[in-house]
């Protein structure tokens, strides 16, 4: 049973979605609201029909027609591609996509669905079987009941059969030549016996095939055992020419490990005349760190006395410093005493006789 049919971008619908209850469902609308839309898309999700781009809106975008039923979510597609999609009710399993189908419907997306053209009547058909006559009653039943099927797979076989014992063939018999793959073959046997000897023959040419192979890699060796010969001649007559100088390289040998002995020798005596020079230049600071030593108590004694000088001075500092502060103070304190002095004068010239808080007359006055 179809639960729910939903129609994207197919002719006049943008996103319809139908619900569909048990029993007769019946679709109403005025005339072009997309009636016969809604039965083109579901036929075409059922069936794979109409092909080509004519079903698509012309506003554009991806095509699609989902049927929702009990045994899954069938998806019929059409965009850059063309495609099927099976879905599980639940959820608990991946969809099954399907391409390349052709013009045919894919065998699950059928099984799943369980409806075919027969299932399907179209608008301007005529009442159902009424109107047919009874071979197309039958034949409509057969294809019911897929007696169609057996009849369609008896007569391909039959007719298979037939073309193969045709293209087999058989053997002459009285009164008539054999015929078919039969006289094919025996053909080709007599055939092969004319040619018997080219078993023999295939066996011959190998060898000499082998054999040239091997003239041929000798004959690309030839050119570089030339090459090679040629120059051990041309090696053999330098060798010749340099013997003289042969003779003399026992002498030439003797005179070069003189050269570098005398070169050694060169480098030491420079060394070691380096090395007296630098003993001399220690020996004269030793001598003026001698003379050196001698001075160092007197110099101990006035770095003391030089130390001694920093702290009496550093006392002497403090103690000048505090002498100023003291008279700092001193001074501070006098300015102190004549302010008191001038405030005490102000305070008893400005204060009367008697208290005006107290009552009481004022002891002394200045």
């Amino acid at each position: 049973m179809i639960n729910s049919l939903q129609i994207k971008n197919f002719q006049s619908h943008k996103n319809t979605k139908l619900e569909f209850s048990e029993g007769v469902n019946v679709i109403l609308g005025p005339s072009d609201s997309g009636k016969s839309a809604v039965m083109k898309a579901l036929k075409w999700a059922i069936n794979n029909r109409p092909s080509g781009d004519k079903i698509c809106s012309w506003w554009g975008g991806e095509t699609e027609v989902k049927i929702l039923t009990d045994e899954g979510i069938i998806t019929r597609k059409k965009d850059k591609s063309d495609e099927y999609r099976l879905g599980d009710p639940l959820g608990e399993y991946k969809d099954l996509i399907f391409k390349a189908f052709g013009l045919t419907v894919p065998e699950e997306i059928s099984s799943t669905l369980n409806i075919s053209e027969v299932n399907i009547q179209n608008q301007a058909d005529a009442h159902f079987l009424i109107s047919k006559t009874p071979g197309e009653v039958a034949a409509h039943f057969n294809k019911v009941a897929r007696l169609d099927k057996i009849d369609i797979a008896t007569n391909n076989v039959n007719s298979w059969l037939s073309h193969l014992r045709n293209d087999i063939g058989s053997v002459a018999v009285k009164g008539r030549a054999s015929f078919g793959l039969v006289k094919q073959l025996a053909d080709a046997k007599e055939g092969l016996e004319k040619f018997a000897y080219l078993q023999k023959m295939e066996i011959d040419l190998e060898v000499l095939e082998e054999l040239a192979n091997q003239l041929k890699s000798i004959g690309l060796k030839v050119p570089i055992l030339t090459s090679l010969l040629k120059n051990i001649a041309a090696t053999g007559e330098s060798i010749k020419e340099k013997s003289t100088l042969l003779k003399l390289e026992q002498p030439l040998t003797d005179v070069l490990s003189k050269i570098i002995l005398r070169r050694e020798l060169g480098d030491n005596g420079n060394k070691l005349f380096k090395l007296i020079k630098e003993i001399k230049s220690t020996k004269q600071d030793l001598d003026d760190a001698e003379s050196i030593l001698i001075l160092e108590a007197p110099v101990a004694v006035l770095l003391q006395l030089y130390k001694s000088k920093e702290v009496l001075n550093q006392q002497l500092n403090q103690l000048n410093r505090a002498v100023l502060n003291a008279r700092n103070t001193n001074t501070q304190l006098k300015q102190k005493e004549a302010e008191f002095e001038r405030i005490q004068k102000t305070f008893s010239d400005n204060f009367p006789e008697v208290c005006p808080l107290c009552g009481m007359q004022q002891i002394h006055k200045h």
